[in-house]
């Protein structure tokens, strides 16, 4: 299949593209220390549930503190990144898609601790674009950031793939409009019912023929 330029794969990042350290005890003491009313565990409920770092504080920390909180939670963020792991089968697999669509990440970390660990293991030139979390930027299901990039890109939803690894993504796949794969090599968290790939040698072969199917059925 040669490249073209009106299909792309758009990935999650945690848990889809690569295994992130740990970080969830470290930002509930950072809420803790800012004023969160909830209890210790509580927070690492609220913690695992929320897929945005702006969204955590402001929903656990008094206004005056938030973007103080903010800052410490994407210091510990960045400081993770060395312990972060990435399967073997990613660059290649990554290598033959970019050969074959368009590629982006949407996803709920911030874009420079995702920007450091996409260098860290020398994956960053297969992507076009990031969308990352941020203040203002919707948060996971919300589409918008989804359907706001592909207007950026004129690209129809008919020739998206997300790939994630939450049903969480697979709400957001189905509220923007856009095919979803689930990516289950790291850990199987997808509850709903889906299409799952189990390597991530399998992706390639497996969206070419999707992206086939669907051509044909216009």
């Amino acid at each position: 299949m040669s490249r073209t330029t009106d299909s792309a794969v758009v990935f999650d990042f945690d848990g889809t593209l690569v295994l992130g350290a740990d970080t969830d005890p470290a930002v509930a003491d950072i809420l803790m220390r800012h004023g969160a009313r909830a209890d210790r565990t509580a927070l690492m409920e609220i913690i695992g549930a929320t897929n945005s770092d702006w969204a955590l504080v402001s929903a656990c920390v008094p206004s005056p503190v938030r973007e103080k909180a903010y800052a410490e939670i994407l210091t510990a963020s960045a400081g993770a990144a060395a312990a972060s792991q990435c399967d073997v089968e990613l660059a290649p697999m990554l290598a033959l898609l970019h050969s074959r669509h368009r590629l982006f990440i949407v996803s709920g970390r911030d874009e420079a601790s995702l920007r450091t660990i996409l260098d860290r293991h020398h994956l960053g030139s297969y992507f076009e674009a990031i969308v990352a979390a941020a203040p203002g930027i919707p948060e996971k299901p919300d589409p918008a950031p989804l359907k706001d990039l592909l207007v950026q890109c004129s690209l129809p939803t008919d020739a998206i793939t997300y790939v994630g690894d939450k049903d969480i993504d697979h709400a957001f796949a189905t509220r923007a409009g856009v095919a979803f794969v689930g990516a289950t090599w790291y850990v199987d968290r997808l509850t709903v019912d889906c299409t799952k790939v189990t390597r991530p040698a399998a992706l390639p072969d497996f969206i070419t023929q999707a992206f086939r199917a669907r051509s044909a059925a216009v």
